[in-house]
């Protein structure tokens, strides 16, 4: 992705090159004030799709990774208020769209399910640990997996941007549920 920032008649044009479409936006800047480009998660609800077909069958579990691309988001930081978004450049990898089960905005996302983790490369993502278990009493082969993550669930680790672990079930009406944290842990006698 290009970003170049030219300053027209009194204010700036940003223009936004990804490879494949250029986007452009004019913006009114003052010199109280700095631009930042910080990449964030999706803010939306996310369900990553699997490249591969991932079947589970009754009462197991498998563990693995997916990728989920970030959002390269600009900023407008002062030194006295809280950074403002100017505009999100949206990865061409990630769609949004209305889903009525949830009755929210969703994103979708493609991601192969990994069994290691990658090697580091080049691309904007953050990689997500997983716990999948198939509590039905059938075989289940999820279509997407619904992810919420937030910006406090990552951390730098070998050259790569992790999320906490992501955990969870389905259920016999085949719905698929986060397993809360507390859920996981067995107590000690």
């Amino acid at each position: 992705m290009e970003l170049i920032l030219e300053p027209v008649r009194g204010g700036f044009t940003l223009l936004c090159h990804d490879g494949s479409a250029a986007r452009t936006w004019s913006l009114g800047l003052s010199g109280a004030g700095q631009l930042w480009v910080q990449c964030k998660l999706p803010r939306w609800p996310l369900r990553v799709s699997l490249r591969e077909t991932l079947v589970l069958v009754p009462h197991s579990r498998v563990r693995g990774y997916v990728a989920v691309p970030l959002v390269p988001t600009l900023q407008w930081r002062t030194e006295h208020a809280a950074p403002a978004t100017i505009c999100e450049l949206l990865p061409n990898a990630l769609g949004a769209e209305w889903e009525d089960a949830s009755a929210a905005v969703v994103q979708r996302v493609t991601s192969p399910f990994l069994q290691r983790t990658p090697l580091p490369d080049e691309q904007l993502r953050a990689i997500v640990p997983l716990f999948l278990r198939n509590d039905a009493d059938s075989v289940q082969s999820p279509d997407a997996l619904p992810l919420q993550l937030r910006e406090e669930q990552l951390r730098s680790c070998r050259q790569h941007l992790i999320a906490s672990p992501q955990r969870l079930r389905i259920g016999n009406d085949g719905r698929m549920q986060e397993i809360p944290r507390s859920a996981t842990k067995v107590p000690q006698p």
